[in-house]
């Protein structure tokens, strides 16, 4: 995936971006290299200019070069100039607006010709770090990102949104339910899912261990809540289910 930004005004920029087809090795070295090249006025000004993007698109490599920074300044007031925070706005923007327009055409019909799912199975980590951390500002362009695997695949190389996992839902299902385990193979041999294979529910099934930071900040989607089969609400449903059968039967108090 590449990205290509041309951006005159009220600054005058130009980046080119890309995905890497591949995990880097470093990437999740805290103290690795990262961020695009810096230029200014085609001069080089920073290998690897970190400010330019937050640490969850760390992923992205690239080149930027402006003409409204000042050569004669230090690299130390470059990173804290108004002007980078701005191009760091924009760049943002138009990399997870790319970034959805691959996962859109991976949910249609021609969805073999994106690279969506090897984007995600390489970085997903890194945008679920970027919605615990940032959803309140970049929330409504992350969500339609999150892919998952989900009890209706037949391995763990299937993924499905949370738009599809909604359109999906059976009627008299109003949540989407998740569970967190270490593995797919883990979640499977949970007790938890008895109660929603006999509802014809679907689960999805979490297993990264960011998972359990990024429903903490996931608790809707589009007005449906979002919960998990594991802390108690399912079985309080099912409770109430089961009262409700009781005194239809007569057997309640």
């Amino acid at each position: 995936l590449r990205v290509h930004l041309s951006v005159d005004s009220p600054l005058q920029y130009h980046a080119l971006l890309f995905v890497p087809t591949e995990r880097p090795y470093d990437l999740f070295h805290p103290e690795s290299a990262r961020g695009p090249r810096l230029y200014a006025k085609r001069i080089l000004i920073e290998e690897h200019a970190k400010e330019l993007l937050p640490d969850w698109l760390r992923f992205v490599r690239g080149v930027v070069d402006s003409e409204d920074i000042q050569l004669n300044v230090s690299r130390e007031m470059v990173q804290k100039t108004p002007i980078v925070r701005k191009i760091r706005e924009g760049l943002v923007k138009r990399i997870l607006k790319e970034l959805t327009k691959e996962a859109t055409a991976f949910a249609g019909e021609d969805g073999e010709d994106s690279s969506w799912a090897d984007i995600w199975r390489a970085f997903g980590v890194c945008l679920k770090e970027g919605y615990y951390h940032e959803s309140f500002a970049w929330g409504d362009k992350l969500r339609p990102l999150l892919h998952f695997n989900a009890l209706s695949h037949d391995d763990a190389d299937g993924l499905i949104s949370l738009s599809q996992y909604k359109e999906a839902m059976p009627e008299g299902q109003d949540t989407i339910w998740f569970l967190t385990a270490e593995s797919r193979e883990a979640a499977l041999a949970s007790p938890h899912l008895e109660a929603v294979r006999a509802k014809g529910w679907d689960v999805l099934l979490l297993t990264d261990t960011v998972d359990e930071w990024l429903v903490q900040a996931l608790n809707e989607f589009d007005g449906t809540a979002v919960k998990s089969i594991s802390r108690g609400d399912l079985a309080i449903d099912e409770k109430e289910d089961a009262d409700e059968g009781a005194s239809l039967l007569g057997l309640g108090p």
